[in-house]
């Protein structure tokens, strides 16, 4: 299947997760991809630079790339991707995702692109397994790590999606807002205590489609 759903990949704490995500961005061969880096210090510059460069030379495959290297913590990567997108799959390097959680986001950013209460689709699902005979959820959490969602979402929503962007836990239960989780985990999260907090919070009520 062609993955034509935009990829965003953003470098910053990790890129060695970010290599690793790569790596899996590599065996899918998506037609769009957007790399966005942050380094957290001015010393990381020029080797993040670098590490760009040595992933846009590994692509062997026909494919539009955007990059941006922020010299400012203050810049957005989600606000520079949905500029150029209308939609897309993003993979911060604080996780690595399963190919299967690539196929599963751009189903559903295609089968939900009206539904504007639908806000994200997660990858990872606090609830680490669901007994049910359907392969997804929706529910009123969000997850930090691999996520997708919509410009729409977006420019409606920017201040919850850039808290989860910086790996906050987010509860919408008290809003009209959704997002998709899977069955079982398609990504894994590389920070344990990060992980942990997760799983200690109330997880609020769910339910089959």
């Amino acid at each position: 299947m062609q993955i034509y759903s935009p990829i965003l990949l953003t470098i910053s704490h990790n890129p060695k997760n970010a290599w690793r995500s790569f790596e899996i961005i590599k065996k899918i061969k998506p037609t769009h991809l957007y790399i966005f880096a942050h380094p957290i210090n001015a010393n990381q510059n020029s080797f993040v630079t670098n590490e760009i460069i040595k992933m846009v030379n590994e692509m062997n495959w026909p494919c539009k790339v955007e990059k941006e290297i922020s010299t400012s913590r203050n810049d957005s990567p989600l606000s520079w991707f949905f500029s150029m997108a209308d939609e897309g799959i993003i993979i911060q390097d604080i996780c690595v995702p399963d190919t299967s959680f690539i196929y599963f986001a751009q189903a559903m950013l295609e089968r939900y692109r009206a539904k504007k209460e639908i806000l994200i689709i997660n990858g990872y699902n606090v609830a680490e397994s669901w007994k049910s005979k359907h392969s997804y959820f929706f529910s009123h959490i969000g997850v930090a790590g691999g996520w997708a969602s919509w410009k729409r979402s977006w420019d409606s929503n920017r201040d919850k999606l850039r808290a989860l962007f910086e790996q906050d836990f987010q509860d919408w239960s008290r809003g009209n807002l959704m997002s998709i989780v899977p069955k079982t985990n398609l990504i894994d999260l590389s920070h344990e205590e990060f992980s942990s907090l997760v799983l200690q919070k109330s997880i609020p009520i769910t339910f089959p489609l």
